[in-house]
């Protein structure tokens, strides 16, 4: 059976394609264990020892160097995202590793947010609106994050009761095992099932059509309809 590289790269992609923010991390916990950092430490020293190493090393970052001293083209690409000057500062940022920048995208859908949250002609009446509205809407969208995170809690919990059960029904005799466990797994799945759907129901239907502007007073919801309105003659 062929052998699948377990290599970790450098990808920051999101899921489910890449590893999400979480790839550069990991890219980095495997270089610290490999034999490819204490070669970036014997690159590290020749460069305080030799100037002309030093100066292909901080001010050029010369691929023909780094590939000398066998860094893969994931470490050679992180060197040259270092900012700096010296090779104090380099070896600064060689020993904080690599980070994401999680800003970008959380900068960016908010913007989004502001600009798309009430669409007028008017640019500034627009994006005057979704800023007075933004602080609501994430203390909102927060609000609605955690409430669907309390479907895994539940989930959670009925594992843990299954578990309990298991070990009560281990517990007891050999005669009274089997109904307990039916019972108690009978119990937890009637629980289980009856909070699904009633956390489901309300997150699905009140919350999601709080977002949508839905309101539940009778009206059908027509979303694409034509409004008529009578004039006066």
């Amino acid at each position: 059976m062929a052998m699948m590289d377990q290599t970790p790269i450098m990808d920051v992609s999101p899921w489910p394609e890449g590893r999400g923010f979480e790839g550069a991390r990991m890219w980095w916990d495997d270089l610290a264990r490999s034999d490819e950092m204490k070669r970036l430490d014997n690159l590290m020293g020749v460069a305080l020892l030799d100037e002309s190493v030093r100066h292909r090393l901080v001010k050029e970052r010369d691929a023909s160097l780094l590939t000398a001293f066998g860094l893969s083209s994931e470490t050679q690409s992180w060197l040259r995202e270092i900012q700096a000057t010296t090779l104090a500062e380099l070896a600064q940022g060689k020993r904080h590793g690599p980070h994401s920048n999680h800003w970008g995208p959380q900068i960016g859908g908010g913007a989004l947010a502001i600009i798309f949250a009430s669409p007028h002609r008017n640019p500034a009446i627009m994006i005057g609106t979704g800023l007075a509205n933004f602080p609501l809407s994430a203390i909102g969208t927060f609000s609605d994050i955690m409430s669907y995170v309390r479907l895994m809690a539940i989930g959670l919990a009925g594992s843990v009761l299954g578990e309990t059960c298991n070990d009560m029904a281990a517990q007891a005799p050999l005669a009274a095992a089997p109904l307990i466990a039916l019972f108690g797994h009978a119990l937890n799945i009637g629980l289980f099932m009856i909070a699904l759907f009633a956390h489901g129901v309300r997150l699905n239907v009140l919350e999601f059509s709080n977002n949508l502007g839905m309101e539940w007073s009778g009206y059908p919801y027509r979303p694409f309809a034509i409004r008529q309105t009578a004039q006066e003659t």
